[in-house]
């Protein structure tokens, strides 16, 4: 399966800060600071919704692949404690393996998405 490019979000670096709000009596999204950020002439709710929650919405996916890498570290500091316990009789046959498979699944998919 292959994955799409991640979006590039040093392109958003000195947008606007939120929150950012939808006037329908203005036809627009604003700034804190009352600036119109663009109109909607014609646009439905739910796209202007979503174009307001723009900040939050860009804070959630740097919050996520921070977090993203910190399980990514982790999983990498716990590979050689799941191989040592490849050849323990303590753990169901083919359980191991198959945890120590979906690791290394899980790793290879964010290598590729970096």
């Amino acid at each position: 399966m292959s994955n799409p490019k991640p979006l590039d979000l040093s392109r958003f670096e000195g947008h606007t800060p939120g929150p950012w709000r939808s006037e329908p009596s203005w036809s627009a999204v604003g700034a804190p600071d009352g600036c119109i950020l663009f109109d909607y002439f014609g646009a439905n709710e739910t796209d202007i919704s979503l174009a307001a929650a723009a900040p939050e919405l860009l804070a959630e996916v740097v919050r996520l692949r921070a977090h993203n890498a910190r399980l990514q570290e982790e999983l990498y500091l716990a590979v050689p404690f799941v191989e040592d316990a490849l050849s323990d009789d303590a753990y169901k046959k083919g359980y191991v393996q198959k945890a120590l498979d979906n690791i290394m699944d899980a790793l290879a998919e964010q290598e590729g998405d970096a």
